[in-house]
């Protein structure tokens, strides 16, 4: 101890206050002896004492009672008063030994140790010991007592941060579990247990609408496997499957299981089983009977619709080809050229448009022709209306894998047909081989059909857009329903080009207006 309090002493200061300078030395002197590395200040006023106290928190204050400018026991009162200074033990300077008042009044006024005068130097050496332990004590305790504080606001703040933690937790607990009773699916909560290698998944939890579906109450379900809730689903390899989930933690989606059994009629479900932590698998179900029947209803009514549209197409094709046999007979009838030919040309269109619907009672998609083998089948059929020999004329198709609807196959075909059969007409050089192209490119949001040959071509100084012609004016007002415009384009044979809008941008560039002056697309 008495190396401790050496130790201490080393570190510690100690300020004197007399109104006598010789006590002042006296006590320093005899301190000094017994306490070399103390420090040690001195002073002999009481105001002075108070703001050294304050500046310097020494450890000890020695304190005699006749000071110059306040006596010792008003100092003591005042350094007792101050939170700063209240914790520095004091020792007061008292009169002579039988001066019991003078005792009492300084206890009374918060000394903690009194010495008489004279003061016996082995006695004041004892007195300061005793307050340097006392003082280092209480520091050492209010250092412990400052750390206990601080380490229970710390635990405190933890407990309260985990208390809330707790409570948010439980409250979502609580709006999850509330929304799994008022969902409109079913669900049913499993546990997947391990026991001998084997995976058994057992019922934990059935929310009301779950139990709504199947028409059984919870309490039926609960604890139970789900072999033993739902035997039938063995066959079908469930169990196994819902495992894989809980092992894999992928889930599952089956669209349609069919579900029958004493408490449930016939029924289908949409279902699903998600994993969960903890070896759960939650499974998710819908009773889409409804829904199926609907489906398998609007699926015998689609049949339907397309077995009667296969038929219309049928017979919109053979009553073109009954009109088309009836011109024919009509015009064996007519004795004028002109109106003979007039009468052919008729019969080309026409059966321009019996293809279409030839094409479309042949195809698997009801609404759609591939132009490809339409064209084609459309160009052959030309070249034998006007018995020209194929060792003439060559027919080249430069045409994508493309569909079309009736709304613009029939207006495209027409166009061709025009096309091709004037390349026929006036398209043919001696000794020279006819070559007719037709070629179909996309542009952006645009078609553009191209029909070319390598005839003597259109004379330039020639209307071609008001002419008498009924072919070029049927071409020119194609275009227009298609929301295109056409271009010729002169030099070797006769080129036309028909710019025509993607049918789905269709009905939005109607409006736009063609510039009739528009030069030639290239």
């Amino acid at each position: 101890m008495t190396e401790l309090i050496t130790k201490f002493a080393g570190q510690s200061k100690i300020i004197v206050v007399d109104n006598s300078e010789d006590q002042l030395t006296q006590v320093e002197m005899t301190l000094k002896k017994s306490l070399p590395t103390l420090t040690i200040l001195k002073t002999k006023s009481g105001k002075q004492g108070i703001e050294m106290a304050q500046k310097e928190e020494p450890d000890t204050m020695i304190l005699g009672i006749e000071i110059s400018d306040i006596d010792g026991f008003k100092v003591c009162t005042i350094l007792k008063m101050h939170e700063q200074t209240r914790h520095i033990p004091v020792i007061m300077f008292t009169g002579e030994k039988n001066d019991c008042n003078s005792r009492v009044k300084a206890l009374e006024m918060g000394a903690d140790a009194f010495l008489h005068k004279p003061i016996d130097s082995s006695e004041l050496t004892a007195q300061v010991k005793a307050m340097l332990r006392i003082k280092w004590a209480e520091d050492k305790l209010r250092k412990e007592k400052e750390a206990l504080k601080h380490l229970v606001d710390t635990k405190s703040f933890e407990l309260h941060f985990e208390k809330e933690k707790q409570r948010k937790s439980l409250e979502k607990i609580k709006l999850y579990a509330e929304i799994v009773d008022k969902m409109q699916l079913g669900l049913f909560l499993y546990h997947m247990e391990n026991v001998n290698d084997d995976h058994t998944l057992r019922m934990i939890h059935a929310n009301p609408m779950g139990c709504e579906i199947i028409g059984v109450l919870d309490t039926e379900l609960i604890g139970k496997t789900l072999d033993e809730n739902f035997p039938f689903l063995r066959e079908l390899g469930i169990p196994a499957e819902y495992a894989e989930v809980v092992r894999t933690q992928t889930p599952l989606e089956f669209e349609n299981i069919e579900y029958e059994d004493e408490r449930v009629k016939r029924a289908n479900f949409s279902v699903r089983a998600v994993p969960l932590p903890g070896n759960h698998v939650g499974i998710l179900f819908e009773n889409i009977t409804l829904q199926k029947r609907a489906e398998m209803a609007i699926s015998n009514s689609l049949k339907e619709k397309e077995t009667l549209l296969k038929e219309i197409h049928h017979r919109v094709k053979n009553n073109l080809t009954m009109v088309s046999s009836l011109l024919n007979i009509q015009s064996s009838y007519i004795k004028d050229e002109q109106s003979r030919a007039a009468f052919a040309e008729s019969r080309k269109r026409i059966a321009s448009i019996a293809l279409v619907y030839e094409k479309l009672y042949r195809s698997s998609d009801q609404g759609k022709i591939y132009f490809h083998p339409y064209t084609k089948e459309l160009a052959d059929g030309l070249l034998q209306s006007y018995s020209i020999s194929r060792d003439t004329v060559e027919c080249r198709l430069d045409i994508p894998e493309i569909q079309f609807n009736t709304n613009t196959t029939i207006p495209l075909g027409l166009i061709i047909t025009e096309l091709i059969s004037n390349s026929f007409k006036y398209g043919v050089i001696e000794n020279q081989k006819l070559c007719i192209t037709i070629s179909l490119k996309e542009e952006e949001n645009y078609l553009k059909l191209t029909v070319q040959d390598n005839g003597p071509g259109i004379d330039q100084n020639m209307d071609w857009r008001n002419t008498e012609t009924l072919g070029l004016q049927l071409v020119i007002l194609l275009s227009e329903q298609l929301g295109g415009k056409i271009e010729l384009e002169t030099g070797h044979g006769a080129t036309f080009h028909i710019l025509f809008p993607q049918r789905e941008n269709l009905e939005k560039t109607r409006s736009i207006k063609m510039d009739p002056q528009a030069t030639s697309i290239r």
